[in-house]
Order: structure tokens, then sequence, then C-alpha cells
């Protein structure tokens, strides 16, 4: 990895989607160096940049940093932001907690301006870091999931799969020696942390360590790749199982037949089975193999009956596994009007009507009424399944049982299935999961309105 030319067609040739781009810089030197060829790669392609910092009030540098941005920005003529991490800091987890904080700054910034695209200055000295990272915590817990070795991805989408916010990392491929020593071409400095070289965050212990094995670097990103196309070979398996044998019953009961789970790989059903709980259940992220593998080995061998996984109730007999959120820990949300908002972790709202509207999950007193008006709405539906679906009330005081019958919603409030667990910051390797995500919507209305036309 010595050569220190830069091609901004090749660096660049993967972006597909249209409009400004936002370009991440903190000041350092991969950020910067993004900064300069993306802006060259935008001019040649008549592209709008605009540029963010984010200062996580963490560090009183961090103000004078962004300044430096801002004067660069300003002889580039881009237009320069700076977003401030508000707030009480977490005491714990801080590094994940800024970053986490870092996207959402920027994804609301980004979305307020109608753009599409944010580009961040990751490296393949980044990518290398990332995955022993996560060799070694994989080794220290006695995980058995390589998931995460597949490292950080070129394409990553933020905020779910409607509408999303594309989060790029175009310099994967290049060092940060290469990027450095572009920057020296072009005469341009570049500002150095002091916690780069604090030894107590465990990325600068591997940095240091990797900087005496750049043949050991340069087998880990290799590895990352291998460990990508087998990730993303795994969920187009797992979700197009997904397709072809779960079914979704009223009330947002998952069904798959247990004759289907000894046809595949193992590991496309535990991705399929895992995609399942985060759908059912909401969490944000995907059960541990170290839980699911003994169930699924008991549904295989002599069944289990009942258990409670990942926020669901897990229940099976001879012939077919059913997964629904188990009824409990469920809030109440109010989206106002012209507001998006997420109940559950799992049903996604945008409120576009002329009412607020109240989500929350049914409850014993609601059944009862409903049941003595003798609507029959919820005939053979277990009392377990409807104590955990959502209930809608409008502004008017109208109670609308959302899986169950959507004729009285309000106008313009649209309504979708998600899954936090695997829409937050959805690596492509997993768009195939978001397809299927999309098609349970599209068969629950299949199935209404078939039902509509045998009633009539």
């Amino acid at each position: 990895m010595d050569n220190y030319s830069i091609s901004l067609e090749k660096t660049f040739s993967f972006i597909r989607e249209k409009g400004p781009v936002l370009v991440a810089v903190s000041g350092g030197s991969d950020s910067m160096a993004l900064l300069f060829l993306a802006n060259a790669w935008a001019r040649k392609n008549e592209r709008e940049v605009l540029c963010v910092s984010v200062d996580h009030g963490l560090r009183p540098e961090a103000v004078a940093e962004a300044a430096y941005v801002a004067m660069v920005c300003e002889g580039l003529g881009i237009v320069h932001t700076t977003l401030a991490w508000d707030g009480v800091k977490p005491v714990t987890g801080i590094s994940a907690a800024a970053r986490n904080a870092r996207y959402e700054l920027m994804a609301e910034f980004a979305s307020d301006f109608g753009i599409r695209i944010i580009l961040t200055g990751h490296t393949r000295d980044d990518q290398a870091e990332t995955v022993l990272m996560r060799l070694r915590r994989s080794a220290n817990n006695g995980a058995s999931s390589s998931r995460g070795h597949s490292g950080m991805c070129r394409r990553v989408l933020l905020g779910g799969s409607e509408g999303g916010i594309s989060l790029l990392r175009p310099l994967l491929h290049l060092s940060r020696a290469q990027l450095r020593e572009y920057l020296n071409e072009i005469s341009q400095s570049w500002i150095e942390d002091p916690s780069n070289h604090d030894v107590s965050f465990e990325r600068v212990r591997v940095r240091n360590e990797l900087a005496e094995k750049p043949d050991f670097k340069d087998r880990l990103v290799e590895y990352s790749q291998v460990m990508g196309r087998w990730r993303e070979v795994n969920c187009v398996a797992a979700a197009q199982f997904l397709m072809q044998h779960c079914s979704c019953k009223p009330g947002h009961v998952f069904e798959i037949n247990i004759a289907n789970i000894t046809s595949v790989p193992e590991g496309v059903v535990m991705m399929a089975i895992k995609t399942v709980l985060a759908t059912a259940g909401g969490g944000n992220f995907l059960v541990p193999d170290s839980q699911l593998e003994p169930v699924l080995r008991r549904i295989k061998q002599e069944g289990i009956g009942r258990v409670t996984l990942g926020n669901c109730i897990v229940e099976n007999n001879s012939v077919v596994i059913r997964i629904f959120r188990e009824a409990r820990n469920l809030n109440s949300e109010i989206i106002g009007r012209g507001q998006s908002g997420v109940w559950d972790g799992r049903v996604h709202f945008s409120n576009d009507s002329d009412e607020d509207i109240q989500i929350e999950a049914m409850t014993v007193k609601y059944l009862a009424e409903v049941e003595a008006g003798g609507s029959g709405i919820f005939e053979g539906i277990k009392k377990a399944v409807l104590l955990s679906s959502p209930l809608v009330t409008t502004a008017s005081g109208i109670s609308i049982p959302l899986h169950f019958d959507k004729s009285f919603l309000p106008a313009q409030l649209d309504v979708r299935t998600g899954a936090n667990a695997i829409e937050n910051y959805c690596p492509q390797w997993d768009f195939a999961l978001l397809e299927w995500l999309k098609e349970i919507d599209l068969a629950v209305e299949q199935r209404d309105m078939l039902v509509h036309a045998i009633e009539k």
C-alpha cells in the first residue's frame, strides 16, 4: 500500500444517490483529506458540498478545531456548520454514546436540508482496527456469531427503510498514510487530536500494535471483505427463507413451519429467526446466538412449548413455531401533527393528519368493551396477542386496533412495520432484510383485502 496516487473515479464511483453531499470533518488528517477529495469530485460532477463538524462538548479544544475547519471551508467556498452535542453525558460507554449522538445530529441536519448523503473519512486503517477489536471481543466473550467481523460497510442506511439517509465511507480502500501524503502534496495541514495517542483507549492500543504489523493489517482488511460477502449472502438467504416460509397472522403473530427449518443451513435459520424476533419484539439489538442456539436446538429435537426471548413469546407444537410480542414493558406515545415516531421499536408512524394521535397497547378494559359490543373482531385471537397489540386513539376519542382494523385511521397517517435492530445503521449487506420488512405490510394488506372481499 505504498502508492499514494488517489483516483477520484475509483473513490466515489459507488455513490449512486443524487443531490448535495454532506461531509463530516473533524479537522484530522482523514476527514480533511475527505473534504478536499470530495470537493474536487463534486466540482467535477456539478454537485454541491456542505460540511459539518460535531462538538461533543468533551474537549475544550473542539471549539478551535471546528473554527479551523470552518476557515478551510470558507477558502473552498463550502458552507460549514458546527453541531453541538448538548445535555448530560453518560458516565460509561462515552465513546459509543458520542458516536451515536454524532450520527443522529448529522442525520437530523441532513434531513432538515433535504440532503440524502453523508460522507465520513473512515479508512483502511480504521477497518483493520475495528475488525481486530471485534475478533478479540468475540474470543473473550465466547460468542459464536461472526457478523461483526465484516467490520464497517461502505454504505449504511440511517433512519429506516423509507427515505433513509445514506452514510457513505468512500475512503475505506485507502490508508491513513496515503491520505496524509495527499495532504502534503496539496500543502494542507491538519489537526492532531491528543486522544489519538491516549493508550487508555482500546483503539489507540490496537492502532499502535498494528503499526508494527503491516502485513497483519492487510490480512485483517481482506478478512473483513470476505466476511462482508458472507454476511450479505447469509442475509439474502435468510430473507428468501422468510418470504417463502414465514407468514404473518392477525396481531402480527409470525409463524414458521418447523419442517422448513431443517431444510436450510443453521446460519440462515438463525439469522431468519433473529430477524423475526427483532420485528416482533422491537428490541434495539439482535438476540445473541448464545440465547437463541439452545432454544432452536430444543425446537428441532423435542419442542419447547413456550419460552420468552427477545421481548417475545416463542411457542411451538409439532408443526409450527409462533413468535409474537410479550405483553410487558409496553409504553404509550403521542405523535403530534406533522411529527414522526416509533412505538415499541416496531411500529413506525408519520403523522401528516390534522390531529394528534396516541399509541398504546390494548388493555383488558378495552377488550371487554369490544367484546360487550359483540363485533367479534378478535374472535379466535389469543388474549396474550391482543394485550401486546397497538391501539391508536385519535384526538376525537376513536380507538383503532391497528393490526386488526385500519378503517378509521386518520387521513394522512402513514403506518408501517419496522424493526430497530435491523433498520438502525443498516449496512448494505443486510438490505435484503429490509425488503422482507416491506413485504410484511404488503402481505397483510393483501390478506385484509381478501378478507373484506369474502365478507362482501
